[in-house]
């Protein structure tokens, strides 16, 4: 499958629910790209230092097999302002292990 087949899909799933407020309103494949995460070092690669991710736009006609090497590797989208420009990715990654405050009584 290539990455412009994913888009058309993304895109069916996006209009799906047209009034959702946390997600920019889309109406073709021109309004978001598919991107990559990369984990890179912060800090020139000094030991011990975090990561940051990248997010590389992959090129629609690439094949998902061909870009994803690892497994559980993410795809994530980058939506177009009105202006035609790329807003930053924004995640909220699910913790593994619950918070004690939120635990119920």
């Amino acid at each position: 499958m290539t990455f412009n087949e994913v888009k058309a899909k993304v895109l069916s799933a996006l209009t799906q629910f047209p009034n959702e407020k946390d997600v920019p309103s889309v109406s073709t494949t021109d309004d978001f790209e598919i991107c990559v995460g990369r984990k890179t070092k912060k800090d020139g690669g000094a030991e011990g230092s975090s990561h940051r991710l990248e997010f590389e736009i992959i090129d629609g006609e690439k094949r998902m097999r061909d870009v994803f090497t690892k497994a559980w590797e993410v795809a994530y989208v980058k939506f177009r302002n009105t202006d035609g420009s790329l807003r930053p990715v924004q995640v909220k990654f699910a913790t593994l292990v619950e918070d004690e405050n939120d635990e119920e009584a």
